[in-house]
């Protein structure tokens, strides 16, 4: 055991050192039985562990300082010993500490959730339990583009129904400004009618299904609730392209999970991920919000829901800690 000790140790050895060092203070150094003033006897290092930040890397030695009562030797001869409370490490028995973990995985990465899912109309969000699919406008105008091909622009129905997309997205763009609430109202008020045309439009339309325009329509019309969804809340969009821009991590960064050996493995990728790019999405520097996390977590006397909901991202001291100045 001594041997793997003095192992894990010499990485450590050449690092420039901070010494971080707890104390008992003010009641929690007096004695149980007599109530009298703990004297120090010394300190141990109790830990140490690499410190990340960019660019360099340091240790932290962590020194408990232990207190004994003298009263007590006095009164009864035995020794009353009480040391500071120190620090919960990240992971027992490494140097995972939070500021390395971090460093990895936003190096590596550059649940399903209830709520709203904004996301084309692939099959497999349809089978995921409490959430609404909130689908893309700018996988439609996509289909009636590819259905314009070679038609005269002049007599073509599908330019007609690119337009309609078109009409949207220009309208939408002018609320990009308003908060949530406003939105709505003025989603109601201005797109809301060219939605409900458009849709009038597309469903008295005599079209061959399997051409192209059929499809456009029939992909239309099949999806209309879910590509209706962004109506009723101003927060949620009319294109999952910030989604699909965000997932390009995954897919530039495969090579580094191409032969993930589990399905775990595959999952804590997705986790690792969304709780990267949901971050920034919410303003937040990734780096300051999981070593946040990591250093708070551990101290949790029980990991459930009701306990993590306060490190959620838009908790207010999370945001005030961890919010990006840019």
């Amino acid at each position: 055991m001594e041997k793997d000790k003095r192992k894990k140790a010499l990485p450590l050895a050449h690092l420039p050192a901070n010494h971080l060092h707890y104390y008992l203070e003010g009641e929690d150094c007096l004695c149980d039985a007599y109530g009298t003033c703990m004297t120090e006897i010394g300190s141990t290092v109790v830990r140490e562990e690499p410190l990340f930040t960019p660019a360099h890397i340091e240790k932290n030695l962590f020194h408990q300082h232990a207190y004994k009562c003298c009263t007590c030797e006095k009164g009864n001869g035995s020794t009353t010993i009480k040391k500071a409370p120190v620090l919960k490490p990240l992971i027992s028995s490494s140097f995972g500490r939070p500021t390395m973990v971090t460093q990895t995985m936003i190096e590596k990465y550059v649940k399903k959730v209830p709520g709203n899912l904004n996301s084309d109309a692939y099959a497999a969000y349809e089978k995921i339990s409490g959430i609404k699919n909130v689908y893309c406008w700018a996988h439609v105008r996509r289909k009636f583009h590819e259905a314009i091909g070679s038609q005269p622009k002049k007599y073509s129905i599908a330019l007609l129904g690119e337009r309609y997309c078109d009409l949207l997205f220009k309208e939408e763009k002018k609320l990009r400004h308003l908060d949530p609430t406003d939105r709505k109202k003025q989603r109601y008020q201005w797109i809301k009618p060219i939605v409900d045309e458009f849709f009038s439009w597309a469903s008295n339309l005599c079209v061959l299904p399997r051409s192209k325009l059929g499809e456009a329509v029939a992909y239309l019309l099949k999806y209309k609730e879910g590509l209706c969804m962004f109506l009723e809340d101003g927060r949620l969009e009319t294109t999952n392209d910030r989604a699909e821009r965000a997932i390009k991590e995954l897919v530039i960064g495969r090579k580094n999970w191409l032969f993930s050996k589990s399905e775990k493995g595959a999952q804590a990728t997705g986790i690792n991920l969304s709780i990267l790019r949901t971050a920034v999405e919410n303003g937040l520097v990734p780096r300051k919000y999981l070593i946040y996390l990591f250093e708070k977590i551990p101290h949790l006397p029980s990991l459930t829901k009701a306990a993590l909901v306060a490190y959620l991202l838009w908790n207010q001291e999370i945001q005030e800690k961890c919010r990006a100045n840019y």
